[in-house]
């Protein structure tokens, strides 16, 4: 029972703040009250805090000595991961240009060639995966729920689709490069803390030149990325997916009511062919993951 209520908790807050989050981080990044590298260190800062603070319990020890152990010094950390901070600092960077200047509406669409990408990388270049028709099929999907969006899209706005191609890409090589080291390391905690902590270092001292961090007391901390790790880390990476979806499509339609966005043909023909695309490859990953388990 307890576990139960902990994942529809854990479901429950990352739907409620990623959804809220890109409406926050859209008003706040057309106000011009932050720039998007502040706004990514109150992301970082908002999961690095908690994670700290309750480290022993997510890391499945209440002995000080064995976290200790699992944490490792802090040059090692960043020896072993500083391409996974590069690539993690650049999609969060890529998607918040990419969501100034694009509607809310059509935000998922942009962003959507992460799963064509994350394959082809997958298959080709980190060899992680097994080539697979129903895979191939999703990604075609996908590919073309884009193309639709694209048609349209780049004769109104050619910066969505180039932004969104750009996070899209760097997103599929962090994904690969995290999965990589997972395989290594295996403890998904240990990383998020090293990712976090560095990031927020080296950004805390981006800002303190440019003199933005004192923008900080302007706006609340978005809680986007501690809800993240915690319904991935009381669920699994294939449920945390499929509910990515589910968020994308409600902020989508969200967008359409709260400001009146208009939702085109090509719109609405790209979400269903991305979404449908996402959970037929979620489908087959399972799959895949099941047969080679068996």
């Amino acid at each position: 029972m307890q576990r139960n209520v902990a994942v529809v908790s854990s479901i429950g807050m990352y739907l409620l703040s990623s959804v809220t989050s890109v409406f926050v981080n859209k008003y706040v990044l057309m106000e011009g009250a932050v720039d998007t590298v502040l706004l990514i260190f109150l992301q970082h800062l908002s999961c690095l805090l908690p994670l700290h603070i309750f480290k022993s319990y997510f890391m499945g020890t209440q002995d000080k000595e064995q976290v200790q152990g699992k944490m490792g010094s802090l040059y090692e950390g960043l020896k072993h991961m500083w391409l996974i901070i590069a690539s993690f600092n650049f999609t969060l960077i890529f998607g918040n240009t990419c969501l100034k200047h694009t509607n809310i509406s059509s935000y998922q669409l942009a962003r959507s060639m992460t799963l064509p990408f994350n394959f082809l990388f997958s298959y080709f270049f980190f060899k992680q995966i097994n080539f697979t028709l129903l895979m191939t099929c999703a990604c075609v999907l996908v590919s073309a729920g884009f193309f639709v969006f694209s048609v349209d899209a780049v004769s109104t706005n050619f910066q969505s689709v180039l932004y969104g191609t750009t996070v899209s890409v760097v997103q599929a090589i962090h994904l690969n490069l995290l999965k990589k080291k997972l395989m290594i390391y295996g403890d998904k905690t240990v990383m998020l803390y090293y990712n976090l902590l560095y990031s927020s270092i080296i950004l805390f001292f981006y800002l303190s030149i440019t003199g933005e961090l004192f923008s900080i007391f302007r706006i609340s901390s978005i809680f986007v990325t501690f809800s993240s790790f915690l319904c991935i880390h009381y669920t699994d990476n294939v449920v945390f997916n499929m509910f990515g979806n589910v968020k994308s499509t409600m902020q989508t339609f969200i967008s359409k009511f709260y400001h009146s966005e208009e939702l085109n043909g090509y719109t609405l023909v790209g979400i269903l062919l991305t979404t449908l695309g996402s959970f037929l490859y979620t489908y087959s990953s399972e799959y895949a993951r099941k047969q080679k388990v068996g």
